[in-house]
């Protein structure tokens, strides 16, 4: 198939055949020249699909790391409540007689 300069479709062509419910040939052509012309190809689409998994995989990792550090942080949270306690406590001590 060979690549021609797509012509911009005039604004009063339908983009969809009224008799067939489809898109138009004019608008087809255009569009698929543009798309041609992009570069756009089924490896493309593969590749862009493989991203998209790696992509979904590491983020599933990361709510995973961040769910962790949330338990974590609720963890030193209780840490340092008791640690003020605790010297809330030996601070009234020494205060009394």
């Amino acid at each position: 198939m060979t690549t021609t300069t797509p012509i911009i479709i005039a604004p009063r062509q339908p983009m969809v055949a009224a008799e067939t419910g489809l898109i138009s040939r004019d608008w087809f052509r255009f569009l698929n020249n543009l798309r041609t012309q992009s570069g756009d190809t089924a490896a493309g689409l593969v590749t862009a699909q493989s991203n998209i998994t790696t992509l979904q995989g590491q983020v599933t990792a990361l709510q995973s790391q961040v769910a962790t550090l949330q338990g974590q942080v609720v963890t030193l949270q209780t840490d340092v409540i008791t640690l003020q306690d605790q010297v809330n406590d030996a601070l009234l001590l020494a205060w009394l007689p």
